[in-house]
């Protein structure tokens, strides 16, 4: 369909080929049958396929630059059953995948129309989306088991936060720094023990205790990669400046060889004072040497040897709100999904959304976007949504990015793809393979239960 018009109709199980037409600047359906052209299309009734991922609802595809963009429209309760796969493995005990299904829910309404053109991506910028996945039976029965219900406080839904590994305790949305954080108080998020007995509960974690030596000369090229942390001579040292009450990095001081007279106005434009220091901030320094190594702001810094600086840290992500690898072991001890949200966000209450009939403006669609395949760009390196990602150890499956390698073979992938892009040009080239299958309704609007708080 284009501006509403039906371009063509095709038979179940028909399958075709979505390419970037050069030389219009729009999109061109190939299919065995027939070609089609467009400045855009909309597939209604089918199942767009891309690397793998088969997306439910409709899927408009347009032009843009060298690369495609898709924005899937679908319920946010088929949204969610493709964020779950993407977040946890589908071994993840099924209260804290519940858990985990109620606060993505929460994100998710709290943060619609985040981008210009959609509502969300399916990045972990906002949280994963990895569309219809049949591997994660208990994900499904997760997100069906808490339909409609969201985190609340007072009359506004919960902005959802959580991270892989919160190292122990969690922190105050107050000392971090995320674009996307509500401009309304959050007393909900803040700093709570995940203690149980001597260890933690997130203790099972391969990121819960982990260490990284830098090398001067690559550290000080990584600083010098980041305006904020950007030296002007050669660094001296590093050393924690402020922590917060969770005991993570708030500010960090630099220091860098005196400046000299040709460098002096560069150097105070940095930031630097005429001692050489300058304090920057704990984020803005994991941010520069890659949050993938400095996996939290939870760390200490030294340099145990001349040349070298060793960063000792816990946990993975910035901390906030629900520790998916401590709900895990909370559900396995036997807590129900209800009592891992009351831990990990206090003071909330769990209750369903307002029926369609009471003008609830949240029941309905909820636009995704796929990634521009062939677009080159720097990768985001900070994660409001910090998923589990896997660096060399084979967990017991590979379904999602919490725990599992999809998160880092993903980005791998559409690093991959975006030189092939960039080598390739504005050529026509594939992108997504569509086949008819079940229609997938998405102006449904979500039934609600009757009007009932649980104070959690």
């Amino acid at each position: 369909m284009d501006s509403g018009r039906t371009l063509a109709r095709f038979a179940p199980n028909s399958k075709g080929v979505l390419l970037l037409d050069s030389a219009s600047g729009g999109v061109r359906f190939k299919s065995p049958t027939r070609t089609i052209s467009s400045a855009a299309f909309t597939a209604v009734g089918a199942e767009v396929r891309v690397e793998g991922n088969t997306y439910p609802g409709s899927v408009r595809v347009t032009a843009s630059g060298a690369g495609l963009n898709l924005v899937n429209s679908l319920t946010i309760e088929q949204y969610l059953e493709g964020v779950l796969p993407g977040e946890l493995p589908s071994w993840f005990s099924l209260e804290s995948q519940k858990a985990l299904a109620v606060a993505a829910r929460s994100y998710a309404l709290s943060q619609t129309g985040k981008h210009a053109e959609f509502d969300l991506c399916d990045r972990t910028c906002c949280q994963m989306y990895v569309g219809k996945r049949s591997g994660s039976p208990r994900a499904v029965a997760a997100v069906r088991a808490t339909r409609d219900l969201c985190l609340w406080s007072g009359e506004t839904i919960v902005c959802g936060f959580y991270s892989a590994d919160c190292g122990g305790v969690t922190t105050r949305l107050e000392d971090v720094p995320l674009p996307d954080a509500p401009p309304e108080a959050t007393p909900y998020l803040r700093l709570t023990r995940d203690r149980a007995g001597r260890g933690d509960f997130c203790g099972r974690s391969p990121y819960h205790r982990w260490t990284v030596r830098v090398s001067r000369e690559e550290l000080e090229s990584e600083l010098n990669s980041d305006p904020e942390t950007r030296l002007e001579g050669s660094l001296l040292g590093l050393a924690v400046a402020e922590r917060d009450a969770s005991g993570r990095v708030l500010t960090i001081r630099i220091r860098q060889s005196p400046p000299t007279l040709s460098t002096e106005s560069t150097t105070q434009e940095a930031g630097f004072a005429d001692d050489g220091t300058k304090r920057v901030s704990g984020w803005s320094v994991r941010r520069a040497i890659s949050p993938m190594r400095i996996k939290s702001t939870l760390f200490t810094v030294d340099e145990p040897e001349p040349g070298v600086f060793r960063f000792q840290g816990a946990g993975f992500g910035h901390g906030l709100g629900l520790c998916q690898i401590g709900a895990d072991a909370r559900g396995r001890a036997g807590q129900s999904f209800r009592a891992i949200l009351a831990h990990y966000y206090p003071g909330t209450v769990l209750k369903p959304l307002p029926s369609p009939s009471a003008g609830n403006p949240r029941a309905g669609t909820l636009r995704m976007t796929e990634w521009n395949r062939s677009t080159p760009g720097k990768t985001q390196r900070e994660e409001p949504n910090t998923s589990i990602h896997r660096s060399g150890r084979v967990d017991r499956d590979a379904v999602g990015s919490g725990l599992s390698d999809r998160g880092d073979r993903t980005a791998r992938q559409r690093q991959t793809r975006a030189t092939r892009g960039r080598r390739a040009g504005r050529r026509a080239r594939p992108l997504a393979r569509v086949g008819s299958s079940t229609r997938f309704s998405h102006i449904a609007a979500a039934e609600s239960g009757p009007d009932r708080a649980d104070p959690i």
